[in-house]
């Protein structure tokens, strides 16, 4: 008895539509960007069972948080454009100039079955946000301090007035971290397991959440 190929899907995300596209039968389908169009494209979804689903990695984790709503229990998996490319060009499902879609991320899930990974949850675009308001915080202090160094005494007032500001919001984004962190179930299981480690603190425990999630 044949066996009938397993269902792959490919799904493009852009700021106004989602499209979906199915392999082996081509089906092709698009939807609004938003919870109704979400909410219509699950009963097709959930109908045809795709053993997996293909997002391109080019939009941050909205993408992925997009996808995670709208695939529920499915087998997910982000993959880098420039690597969704080569496989499509390798396989004749792309030419050089042609745009990457639904199809030829169905067609790559289908040839090349990448593993699945988990979905990152809600806080994650939260945390990535803090983390670089809190390094672009950091880097202004660093570089008042050294102003404060060269400077006339004149505006040496002012530069302090401002450190202390700076100060202030680094504080306070650090106080929204670990709200955040409190909020996160996900989180707070692997924070502990980090902050088993020697010389991993909070602030550290953060930044490898958000650079290096996996």
């Amino acid at each position: 008895m044949k066996t009938r190929p397993a269902r792959c899907v490919g799904l493009d995300v852009s700021t106004d539509d989602l499209d979906l596209a199915c392999r082996p039968e081509d089906t092709r389908w698009r939807v609004a960007n938003d919870h109704a169009g979400i909410a219509q494209c699950l009963a097709p979804l959930h109908q045809r069972k795709p053993r997996l689903m293909v997002l391109e990695a080019t939009g941050g984790w909205q993408g992925s948080l997009v996808a995670a709503r709208a695939v529920r229990t499915r087998p997910f998996a982000v993959m880098n454009p420039r690597h969704i490319r080569d496989v499509a060009q390798a396989t004749g499902a792309l030419a050089k100039t042609d745009a990457l879609d639904a199809g030829v991320m169905a067609h790559v899930a289908a040839a090349v079955r990448p593993t699945p990974r988990p979905l990152p949850d809600e806080t994650t675009p939260q945390r990535d946000a803090l983390r670089q308001r809190r390094r672009r915080l950091l880097a202004r202090l660093v570089a008042e301090r050294h102003r404060v160094a060269l400077a006339h005494p004149a505006v040496r007032d002012s530069l302090a007035r401002h450190l202390d500001d700076l100060q202030g919001l680094s504080n306070a984004t650090d106080e929204e971290v670990a709200a955040l962190r409190r909020t996160s179930p996900a989180w707070r299981e692997n924070d502990d397991v980090l902050h088993s480690a020697p010389g991993i603190g909070p602030v550290l425990s953060a930044t490898l959440h958000a650079a290096v999630p996996e």
